[in-house]
Parts: structure tokens; sequence; C-alpha cells
């Protein structure tokens, strides 16, 4: 499955992430018992990451982790807007609080080296990949990368670091077969949707 992109996010799941219940009309024991409740109801995990992916791993790095923080820091205040406007989304830190405690690293993480963060995806090629597994490995199905916080990084480095993606770390997730084939793009919305429009 190709990228698709809207707005600055790209999406993108790796073969091992995809299987047969990803074809039309596929559906699993456990999807047909459940109640929905107005929407689609799947077993995908998806999870939002950051994206910079150049050949050398210091200037993804330089370029790349200054993105990832401002990001975090404009989006930091979103967490308190609960307050002004009350939602039974955030009521808690969750493990937030863990996640501000110094940690060690783990031993095989491919990002201590390279100092970069880990599970973060900025980098070069090959640690990407790694990055991308490593998330795979935990059951994540796909990952919407942000490719640009605050246009800090011109347009065409952020379109030097999709083609780099695309032509070095996607083909890792991808059978020689899917390469050559066309990307499935259905022709009508699925029956669920249509009733809707």
């Amino acid at each position: 499955m190709l990228p698709t992109a809207a707005s600055d996010a790209w999406v993108y799941q790796p073969l091992a992430m995809r299987n047969k219940r990803d074809a039309p009309g596929n559906t699993t024991d456990e999807s047909k018992s459940v109640i929905l409740w107005g929407g689609v109801v799947n077993d995908q995990v998806h999870t939002m990451n950051f994206l910079y992916c150049h050949e050398d791993y210091k200037q993804a790095r330089d370029i790349g982790v200054p993105m990832v923080t401002s990001f975090n820091i404009t989006n930091a205040h979103l967490y308190w807007t609960r307050e002004a406007y009350p939602t039974n989304a955030y009521q808690t830190l969750g493990n937030a609080g863990a996640g501000m405690k110094p940690k060690k690293p783990a031993p095989d993480d491919p990002s201590v080296a390279k100092g970069l963060p880990e599970g973060v995806g900025v980098g070069d090629p090959d640690h990407l990949v790694e990055t991308i597994k490593r998330w795979e490995s935990v059951g994540v199905t796909g990952i919407n990368f942000l490719l640009n916080a605050m246009e800090m990084i011109p347009q065409e480095q952020v379109m030097e670091s999709m083609r780099l993606f695309a032509s070095e770390v996607m083909p890792q997730f991808r059978t020689k077969e899917e390469r050559q084939s066309p990307v499935y793009t259905p022709a009508t919305p699925p029956d669920f949707v249509k009733g809707e429009l």
C-alpha cells in the first residue's frame, strides 16, 4: 500500500502489517460480533509519528529533531483546553508521568548510538526501517507521519525526505509482486458510507 498525502500528514502501512483482512469484503469473526455505533470497527492500530529521512542521519537529526520539539511545544497547550471546553477525553495524564522520568534506553535501541529519539521517524533510511519494524513488533498496523511543523522545514526538503523514504524505506516492506502491481483504489465508497452521502 502506498502512502497517501493529506495536508502535512502521510499514512504508510508496511507489508507485514497487512494481510487478508485488508481485502475488500473480508471481515473477521470478531468484527461480526461487534455492535456498530455509527462508524467502522476494525482491528487496525495506527499511531502518529514524525518523518524526516535523509541519507546522513546527522543531518536528519539536525533538521528533524527541532521540528519534533517545536511540534511538541506548540501542541502541549492542547491538554489544558479541557479546562475551557469540558470533554471526556484526556481526563488524566495516563502514563505521561512515567514518560517524564529519565529512563535507560533498551540495549537494542537503534536510536541510542545516533543520538536520535527512540521510536521517532527521524534518521537515515536504515534507521527508519528499524524504527518501523519496532513499531510493528508491538502490534502497530500503520503509521500516520507528520512531515512538518510550523513550516520549519522548507518544502523542497520535505519532498526530498518523502522521495528518499519512498525509494529506500517503503520497498523494504513490500514484496516484488506488490512493487509491480497497481495500488488498489476503490471505485465506489463502501456500502456503509453510501447511505451517509
